[in-house]
């Protein structure tokens, strides 16, 4: 998950403040789930749709929310 944050980061680094960044992710392991918080998204969807996946109920959930921050390097 990490090669995924240091590639999506800098794609999204010159957008405008006003700019919501989304992300979905879908079928990944839970324990990816835990790294998008790298990703710095302000919106992350997360799809549970495959069997076997079970919830994320033991994941840590930040549901406060944050200032925005700078999208510039």
């Amino acid at each position: 998950m990490s090669w995924a944050a240091g590639v999506f980061r800098p794609d999204t680094s010159g957008v405008a403040d006003i700019t919501q960044i989304n992300t979905h992710v879908c079928r990944s392991w839970s324990q990816d789930v835990l790294a998008i918080g790298a990703l710095d998204a302000d919106v992350t969807s997360v799809e549970a749709a495959r069997p076997r996946l079970g919830p994320l109920s033991h994941a840590p959930v930040d549901r406060q929310e944050r200032p925005r921050k700078s999208r510039l390097p």
